[in-house]
C-alpha cells in the first residue's frame, strides 16, 4: 500500500512541477511578446535599419539561446537533486567503466 501512496505522491509532485513550468513559460512568452510589441510601437526597430528578416533572426536567436540556457540549468539541478554526478564520480573512483 505504501508503494502506491508514494507513487501517487511522486506523480502529484511531478504534476505540480509541470504545471509551474508551463505557467512560467507562458508568462515569460507573454512578457516577451509584450516587450517586442512596445518596442515596435515606440519605433525602436525602424531607427537602426533592421528589416523583417533580421528581426526574426534576432528574436529566434534570443529564444533559442535562452531556451538552451534554461534547459542546461534545469538538467544541472535535476542531476544534482537525483545524485547522478555522485554516482558517476564513484564509478570513476572505483575504476569501473
Amino acid at each position: 500500500m505504501s508503494d502506491t501512496a508514494s507513487r501517487s505522491d511522486r506523480m502529484s509532485k511531478h504534476a505540480g512541477a509541470i504545471r509551474w513550468l508551463l505557467t512560467f513559460l507562458g508568462l515569460n512568452s507573454v512578457l516577451f511578446v509584450f516587450v517586442l510589441a512596445m518596442l515596435w510601437a515606440y519605433g525602436a526597430f525602424s531607427g537602426p535599419g533592421l528589416n523583417g528578416h533580421i528581426l526574426i533572426a534576432l528574436c529566434l536567436g534570443v529564444v533559442v539561446t535562452s531556451g538552451l540556457g534554461v534547459g542546461l540549468m534545469a538538467l544541472s539541478f535535476y542531476s544534482a537533486r537525483d545524485h547522478f554526478d555522485e554516482d558517476a564520480f564513484r564509478i570513476g573512483q572505483s575504476g569501473q567503466i
